[in-house]
């Protein structure tokens, strides 16, 4: 979990559907994130247990048509960043980019606990309203040490120097499964769900996370269990409303330096109603 400093916003946390979480406004911490290292190096919250236009390749799937984009894709070319022909896009820095290899999308963002996650959102038509599902690799390998996360993006738009988007992330242990706004500049965060909350327990290789926005209403599950549903409005502020799906990683403080251990062998976005 990214823990996120109170002299650069204040965090207001209320979530609906998923029992009465609430936090103070004084509720975020210190610039290094408000965590510390127990002895197997783990993380711990104090407060909670221009791009081508080719076509794309044979693997993907796109659709473009007037009810709103949809793409999908199972990874199965070697690039860094990624591309598939021109239909992912990265442009702010420093923010690190998506790369694949053997089936897998993954993050290239080394375990130094920077903000700076990796990320790619796909181009195309999307409408407000989007669904995206991917399925997680997590390696059998994956040392305990530090923490993980894979991240579905939703209203994703980027510039130069900064991206705003709803974050939607699942961590390697299970342990939680937050909703967060990026606010634009690097370090600008905003917690939507309360931090260190949603956490399933346990992710799996194969398992299935998903997540999508319909107005202002964020849900997500991992494969048939809903793990959040928030509605964006509660915590004031800028409510991003257009933006396309996407997909990020990052790496906390003591992580392995293998970053093809945590990610996504498949990935779906579709325009809903």
């Amino acid at each position: 979990m990214k823990h996120r400093s109170a002299r650069r916003l204040v965090c207001a946390l209320f979530m609906i559907g998923c029992g009465p979480s609430a936090a103070p406004a004084d509720a975020n911490v210190s610039p290094e994130r408000d965590a510390h290292v127990d002895s197997d190096g783990g993380r711990n919250d104090t407060g909670l247990a221009p791009r081508d236009t080719g076509l794309a390749p044979l693997d993907a799937s796109i659709d473009t048509g007037s009810v709103g984009a949809s793409y999908s894709t199972s990874f199965d070319g070697t690039e860094s960043p990624i591309s598939e022909g021109g239909h992912w896009t990265h442009q702010a820095s420093p923010w690190a980019i998506v790369a694949t290899g053997a089936g897998v999308a993954y993050g290239t963002q080394p375990g130094d606990g920077a903000y700076t996650d990796s990320y790619a959102i796909v181009s195309g038509a999307f409408g407000p309203n989007q669904s995206v599902s991917v399925v997680i690799h997590r390696d059998a390998s994956l040392a305990p040490g530090g923490t993980r996360e894979v991240e579905i993006l939703l209203r994703a738009s980027d510039g130069p120097t900064s991206i705003r988007t709803y974050e939607c992330n699942l961590a390697w242990d299970g342990g939680y499964a937050e909703i967060v706004r990026w606010n634009g500049a690097l370090g600008d965060y905003t917690y939507v769900a309360p931090q260190g909350s949603g956490g399933p327990g346990a992710v799996h290789d194969g398992d299935v996370f998903r997540a999508e926005i319909v107005g202002s209403v964020i849900r997500t599950w991992l494969n048939d269990r809903m793990l959040q549903q928030v509605d964006v409005t509660s915590i004031g502020g800028t409510v991003l409303g257009d933006g396309n799906p996407g997909i990020a990683f990052w790496r906390g403080s003591g992580a392995s330096a293998s970053p093809g251990d945590y990610g996504f062998t498949s990935f779906s976005a579709t325009t809903l109603p």
